[in-house]
């Protein structure tokens, strides 16, 4: 799935605060984290979701952002349940040149950023159907 693909479904209320350039990027998994430096637990291609609870002071935003890039990831969610993105997040992104996806502070209760972020059947994965099951023609 790519970013574009995510923040064009209406209900989830996504937007960019950086790097929408990079709406053409294709996900892999998302990844949630609280971590200020979570690089060891990510392979690349992640969407990284935070809730920031990692940010104490504005430079800790550098320090999480310099860590999911040099990780591989390909986009940070930023969740604003404690408030409004912080500058200094959006400041880190731009420099880094990783987009930034604000996430409502509400998302819709059957949202699941696993469930968004799985490749889709018609993406031809065979390992997408149930096993037994034929194909249509």
């Amino acid at each position: 799935m790519q970013i574009s693909e995510l923040l064009a479904v209406k209900r989830l209320h996504l937007r960019f605060l950086a790097g929408a350039e990079h709406a053409h990027r294709d996900i892999r998994w998302a990844y949630t984290t609280d971590l200020l430096e979570p690089a060891r637990y990510l392979r690349g291609g992640e969407f990284v979701l935070t809730g920031m609870m990692w940010r104490t002071r504005p430079e800790d935003s550098e320090t999480f952002v310099s860590s999911v890039v040099g990780a591989g990831a390909l986009a940070v969610g930023a969740g604003t349940a404690l408030g409004e993105v912080p500058d200094d997040l959006v400041a880190a992104c731009t420099a880094h040149d990783i987009p930034l996806v604000e996430i409502p502070r509400r998302p819709p209760s059957a949202w699941s950023p696993r469930r968004c972020c799985a490749p889709s059947p018609s993406a031809g994965s065979r390992r997408s159907r149930r096993p037994g099951t034929a194909s249509a023609a």
